[in-house]
């Protein structure tokens, strides 16, 4: 009987622990102590510290953990939602799921990938962002906000599929609330509001996107004659 390695743990080959666990030593936390995620060969699981399995080690990649009970799944290349009890909440049918955003009455909203295309889909599986997306994008800086892809040209909508920037730039990025960086083409590029009117056109080479890195949404990197700086974006102020 092989045995395999976890932090300070051992498991056999069918998932039973061998030894116990440290509390120093859990190995990809859960938020519960008592329960952590584990691996066999390439299969992720989920057991208890005691030992006892939740979620056999089936799934080629699990983890996406929510509201302490879900879980985004994988097995044969395909993505699902399922919960701390294994039991399926999702079909496991889209190319790739992950949560895309929770409304101030903890509706939970999903982007999905399926056949190529993206949209996205509530916890009943009806499409709120009808699959027709070349591809998707949740703002971070913007809730129900995404950037979208469709027919090759980028754009912004809601989460009731509304448009908020027509979809006719080949690159589009938030600099701050009402400040949108965009360019039709690999040279120009030009701010504009929600509103799609122009703020300004910029002589720069490159603008750099708002990133989580960076939390301050006056300031953003900016790249001239091969050189990058800062540029205060005085919309903000």
């Amino acid at each position: 009987m092989f045995h395999f390695k976890i932090a300070k743990g051992e498991i056999n080959l069918v998932g039973k622990l061998i030894h116990k666990f440290d509390n120093g030593n859990l190995c990809c936390f859960i938020p519960d102590d008592d329960i952590f995620l584990f691996r066999v060969y390439k299969y992720w699981g989920c057991m208890k510290k005691d030992g006892s399995i939740i979620i056999p080690p089936t799934y080629e990649a699990l983890g996406g953990i929510f509201k302490e009970k879900y879980f985004q799944a994988k097995k044969n290349s395909q993505y699902s939602l399922i919960d701390i009890t294994n039991t399926k909440i999702i079909d496991m049918k889209y190319d790739f799921l992950d949560v895309a955003y929770i409304d101030q009455h903890d509706k939970v909203f999903f982007i999905v990938e399926k056949n190529g295309k993206y949209g996205v889909i509530n916890i009943n599986e009806e499409e709120i962002i009808p699959i027709k997306y070349d591809y998707l994008e949740m703002i971070g800086i913007k809730d129900n906000h995404f950037y979208a892809t469709f027919d090759g040209k980028k754009g912004i909508i809601d989460l009731k599929n509304e448009i908020i920037v027509p979809f006719e730039y080949l690159d589009i990025y938030y600099l701050g609330q009402n400040s949108i960086m965009t360019t039709k083409d690999e040279e120009n590029f030009i701010i504009i509001n929600e509103q799609n009117k122009q703020i300004c056109k910029t002589i720069f080479e490159e603008i750099g996107k708002y990133t989580d890195f960076n939390n301050n949404p006056i300031l953003y990197p900016a790249k001239l004659n091969n050189k990058w700086g800062l540029l205060m974006n005085m919309a903000t102020l």
